[in-house]
């Protein structure tokens, strides 16, 4: 449900792009105006969103899922990696062998909150989901 090569994510982008256009009946407008014009977000940006707020109920203990497994934890708090700099929210990010690993949420997950501002991991899920849908994301696919 989620591709991280361009051309599978482009191939899922495209139904998007026609919906859109379909939608608002214009078929010359660029994609990021017609999004704009909608009020739309692009399903790259749409995965994104929804896999960082999983992400922030596994990190948390919210979600159903025992997360011991594939979140370290130590006495002094999360687990990270020595060769960052020790920010409390950074995980460390599991070795892979194959590609089709890195398709898998535990590691694409890891990667995306390494990336999140440290002050709005701690506010509540409430807070969490305001800033990520708020926060608009690149049309970098």
């Amino acid at each position: 449900w989620d591709p991280t090569t361009k051309e599978a994510i482009n191939e899922i982008e495209r139904s998007q792009k026609y919906a859109v256009r379909l939608y608002l009946n214009d078929w010359k407008i660029h994609y990021p105006a017609a999004l704009t014009k909608t009020g739309w977000t692009s399903l790259y940006a749409r995965r994104k969103q929804l896999k960082l707020v999983q992400f922030f109920k596994l990190y948390h203990g919210v979600h159903d899922f025992y997360n011991a497994r594939f979140i370290h934890t130590t006495d002094a708090g999360r687990r990270i990696s020595p060769k960052r700099p020790p920010e409390k929210h950074h995980l460390e990010v599991p070795t892979w062998r194959t590609k089709s690993f890195m398709q898998r949420f535990i590691y694409s997950g890891i990667i995306e909150w390494n990336k999140l501002d440290v002050n709005f991991l701690y506010d509540g899920l409430a807070v969490f989901r305001k800033y990520i849908f708020g926060t608009p994301f690149p049309y970098d696919f």
